[in-house]
Order: C-alpha cells, then structure tokens, then sequence
C-alpha cells in the first residue's frame, strides 16, 4: 500500500522524498482507491512535518469517504485527524474523531492499530483534566499493546506519561518512557516528541544529568531535519532544565527560542504550555510584570480549550504575579458568554479588535459584533468602562 511506503518514508526520516513520492494527487471525492491510499500517506507525513493546515485538508476529506475503505483505513483516518485537530487546538472536533477512531478498533477487531488510536483517544481528556475518561483509553491501549508492536508501545507509553503529566505526577511520566530509551525505535524526531516529555519530567523530578541525556539526541536531529513542533518543545525542556542548573540568561534565551519556533507553526496548546513555563519562570525571578504577559497570554488559550489543570497552574501563577484571576463563571453572572467573556478580556488588556480577532482566529466584524453584546449587557459605552466593570470582577 502506498500509505505504508510513505509512513515507513517519514518514519526513517526522509519526509521530504516521501511527499515527492506522493506526487500531484485530486481531491479524494475524484481519487480512486490507490489515491486515496497515498493521500492518507500524504496528510500524515504533513502531519509530522509540521504541515498542520495541509494535513487537516487531506485527512478531513477523506473522512467523508471513508466509510467505503477498509477498517484500517477508516481508523487510521480518523485517528490522525485527531492528532492533526489535537495539535491546531480544535479539540471537541478531534475528541469526537479520536473516540471514532477508538470505536473503529474495537468494533472491528483492529488489534494491531488499537493501542495507537485509544492514545490519541487520550490527548483531550488527559488535557481537561477528565481523569477517569483518559484513564480507560490508556488501559485500553495498554492492553491492545502488543510486545513486538514497537509503534503501539511507543503511542501507549506517550499517553500514559501525558496523562500522568496534567497530573503533575513526574515519577509516572519517567516510569511509563524510560523503557523506550532501551528500544531501536524510530529517531525521526516527529516521531520521537516523547523524549521531550521525558526530559521536561526529569527535570521536574531533579534528574538533571539524565535530563540532558534524553533530550540532546532529539534536540540535534530535530534541527538537522526542521522540525519545528519537536524544536519548540525541545527548547522549552531545555530552558527548564537550565533554569533548574540556576543559568537564568541561559534559560531565558531558550524559552524566547522555543517561542520564535512556535510561531512559525499553529499549535495554540503548546505555545500556551511554553508560556505557562516562561512566565512561571518569571515570576520565581521576580520579575511579575514580565511573568503576568505570559502567562495572561496563556491563560486565554488554556481557557478556550478548556486545558483544566493546566488553567488552574496558570490562574496559581497569575494570583503570585499580582493579578487579579478572572474566569469565564465570573463574567457570566454578568450574563456574558464564553466567548464575549474572552473577548472581553482581550479589548480590556488594551488589544484592538482587529488584534483580538487575530489572536482568536475570528473576523473583525464577529468581534464587533460579541463586543456591541458585551456593552449592551453590562451597560457600558466605551473601553474604559470595560475595563472598570472587568477590574471590579477580578477584586
């Protein structure tokens, strides 16, 4: 099958020759079955290079005529345009794609593919903070995973350590990824994000020296390949683990790296993480005004995802940096909805609309229009009464 040649491309690392391979290919409503084939291989080596817009177009159609291929087709489908919907912050669309996925597996036997989609089955509720929920589809993979199934150990594993890291429980993390150092896996760095979690729970857990170990193989090949997701998370580790040496310029210098890399790719959640991290690094060096742009930064992201216990480490933060914590429950005493209350924040903090339809990937105009709302309910005519109503909330 093509997709398989393609994936075993991206997987050894030689993503660039696999989507030459893929060549020019329609859109999957005019594709045949071979097409289709390649076009599944296609979005996900644009999965992996970071080519997050390209492979959601890919994936999503094939979704709506997938249900005519086979039951690994269909699973690995859906599956992957969860990870794509995952990473682009467009949760509820891929935790419904992700339990189709899971659904897949289970319905029809698909022993072998289970422990992957039950994983990424994992990533929304893991990052909400609905334990119980992330907790069956981690047992689940686990008990779909095979010993010589080296892709379903390295899915399940990642899984069980992104879990146990919204729990901040560390020595889980460590326990679940250690093993796969031992392993001959894939060192494509897409493929191998999972020594970025590794190192961020060393660190935590005051594991420095193997900190370093676990994060320079992927840090050298992630900039020998451009890979800028694995880069940014890269870097971010690596500020945490200079911060944790006590080198403050050193980290700061790789928490701004890990910033720049993010911004050249859409991934709301983990530039949302990175700043959580920077700005708690801020504010340890008391330095809170500094500390609370970040964070005030993340927090809004964290919120529109619904990112719990994330949420909650930032608002602890911002309360420690001197500002008041304002949630969306508060806003909606004043009968503002969660998106006029996001709006709301934004104008308040001195943003334009057309800033703040930016940054919510809105247009202009629905921004005038959530803000004509907000006024007309709080009775207010201007920014600076906003503001005021806003301050007053947050006292």
């Amino acid at each position: 099958a093509r997709s398989a040649q393609l994936m075993g491309l991206g997987l050894a690392g030689r993503l660039e020759e696999g989507m030459a391979l893929s060549g020019e290919l329609p859109v999957p409503a005019q594709a045949t079955v071979g097409e289709l084939d390649a076009l599944l291989g296609r979005g996900l080596l644009r999965l992996w290079a970071d080519d997050l817009a390209g492979a959601h177009d890919d994936l999503l159609g094939l979704l709506a005529v997938s249900a005519g291929g086979s039951a690994p087709f269909q699973l690995l489908v859906a599956t992957a345009l969860a990870q794509t919907e995952y990473r682009l912050g467009r949760w509820d669309e891929a935790a419904a794609h992700a339990e189709l996925g899971a659904s897949t597996a289970d319905d029809l036997g698909q022993v072998w593919l289970a422990s992957y989609a039950h994983a990424v089955a994992t990533l929304v509720p893991a990052a909400r903070g609905e334990w119980e929920w992330a907790g069956t589809h981690v047992r689940a993979a686990r008990a779909a995973c095979g010993q010589d199934n080296a892709a379903a150990q390295v899915s399940t594993a990642a899984a069980e350590a992104l879990l146990a890291t919204a729990r901040c429980d560390h020595e889980v993390a460590i326990t679940a990824l250690m093993p796969l150092t031992k392993g001959n896996l894939s060192d494509e760095p897409a493929a191998a994000l999972w020594r970025t979690i590794l190192a961020d729970a060393l660190v935590l857990a005051g594991r420095l020296e193997e900190a370093e170990a676990a994060l320079v193989p992927c840090e050298l090949l992630a900039l020998d390949r451009e890979r800028r997701g694995v880069l940014a998370a890269a870097a971010s580790a690596r500020a945490g683990l200079y911060a944790a040496r006590h080198e403050p310029v050193e980290a700061e210098s790789a928490y701004q790296v890990a910033l720049e890399h993010s911004a050249k790719i859409d991934t709301p959640f983990e530039e949302a993480r990175i700043r959580l991290a920077y700005g708690t690094f801020l504010r340890r060096r008391g330095r809170r005004s500094a500390a609370a742009e970040q964070l005030e930064a993340a927090q809004l992201t964290l919120s529109r995802l619904g990112a719990l216990p994330y949420l909650e480490q930032c608002d602890l933060e911002l309360g420690a940096s001197g500002r008041a914590v304002l949630r969306p429950q508060d806003t909606a005493r004043l009968g503002l909805t969660p998106q006029e209350h996001t709006v709301a924040v934004l104008i308040s903090r001195g943003l334009t609309n057309r800033q703040a339809a930016r940054k919510l990937v809105l247009s202009v105009k629905t921004v005038e229009y959530h803000l004509s709302h907000i006024y007309t309910k709080l009775g207010i005519t201007s920014r600076t009464a906003l503001i005021g109503r806003l301050s007053d909330l947050g006292e």
